[in-house]
């Protein structure tokens, strides 16, 4: 299945056609130029980005602070509480895979890959 976004404004501010085949950009076109019978969406000039990508992230501490409070609020403080919450049982595997999965999740809702 094949689509054509018209129009699209790029941060560099050209403005350009993107052809979409099977769900993947396959070209990308000053404006205008684009041709063929695929179904059209004209964008007027709207800004398109990338996709937002978290390259970086602790899953195994996500979502963690209402279970183990960082009183000293620095990073000594949080390794501390960890442990600390470790030791106390406070932090489960499974508890740490559940709150992995659900910051996966929230990071793919809010369009993060």
């Amino acid at each position: 299945m094949s689509r054509v976004l018209r129009d699209a404004r790029l941060v560099d501010g050209r403005r350009v056609d993107i052809e979409i085949v099977d769900g993947l950009i396959s070209g990308v076109h000053d404006s205008g130029t684009s041709s063929g019978d695929a179904p059209v969406d004209d964008l007027a000039s709207w800004l398109v980005l990338p996709a937002l990508a978290e390259p970086h992230a602790h899953l195994d501490n996500a979502l963690i602070a209402e279970t183990v409070p960082n009183l000293r609020g620095d990073l000594q403080g949080a390794f501390e509480a960890g442990d600390a919450a470790v030791a106390a049982g406070q932090i489960t595997h499974d508890g740490t895979v559940a709150r992995a999965i659900q910051a996966i999740e929230l990071l793919l809702i809010h369009g993060a890959t």
